[in-house]
């Protein structure tokens, strides 16, 4: 039996996992000002980068529609797909309802959505388990059984080098976040159960915050 892994672009694959995997990706969409990006294999990242530095608003992301996720679903018989935290973007949504409609059109198109209660880093691990897991050849029961309990296990840390965005969207006051920045001021975030970001401790520079990261992993064994 074929499976196919499907993420959405939130999720940070390296060339060599996509290939590795056959993994296909749905795009989000990124504004920056009156620029319009959309984060598929044609994303120029230094003009995108380019133009958050110049901006004095946060980038606003809009997740992948039901569109893109179904046009994935109906090239495979049995998909497996990761998305976002339903509780940071409508991607897991859209995703659920992309699969209503393959199945209104084909009832016999198998489609696991996973909510991955993270981003980034967090839904590449999960993709990567569900490629192991796939490799290994199991069927598609164990793959649900071993992917849910290995997403519910999961626990994602990281530190944040940069206050910038988080000061242009507003959920750090100006005065606060430049204190902050000129005292190199790092905060180490964390996803909570619920998949929602959560700040876990923070440490005045880089050095000390990855050390800070690392002693919390280990509190987490």
């Amino acid at each position: 039996m074929n499976f196919k892994i499907i993420v959405d672009s939130c999720c940070d694959l390296t060339e060599e996992l996509r290939e590795r995997f056959d993994i296909s990706t749905a795009p989000l969409s990124i504004d920056v000002g009156d620029k319009h990006f959309i984060d598929d294999e044609n994303l120029d990242r230094e003009r995108l980068l380019d133009a958050m530095r110049n901006s004095s608003d946060a980038p606003k992301t809009a997740s992948p529609g039901p569109g893109p996720f179904l046009d994935l679903y109906q090239k495979y018989e049995n998909s497996f797909v990761v998305t976002l935290s339903k509780e940071l973007s409508a991607s897991y949504q859209n995703a659920v309802l992309a699969k209503e409609l393959v199945k209104e059109e084909a009832a016999d198109k198998f489609v696991k959505v996973f909510n991955s209660f993270s981003a980034s880093a967090g839904e590449t691990m999960i993709a990567y388990k569900l490629g192991e897991l796939i490799e290994a050849g199991l069927n598609r029961d164990e793959i649900v059984e071993k992917t849910e309990k290995y997403v519910e296990d999961m626990q994602t840390l990281f530190v944040l080098d940069s206050l910038d965005n988080l000061i242009k969207a507003g959920r750090m006051g100006k005065l606060k976040g430049k204190i902050a920045s000129f005292f190199n001021i790092k905060p180490v975030l964390g996803a909570t159960p619920e998949g929602t970001i959560t700040l876990v401790d923070k440490a005045r520079g880089s050095k000390r915050a990855i050390r800070k990261l690392v002693e919390k992993i280990g509190e987490r064994g």
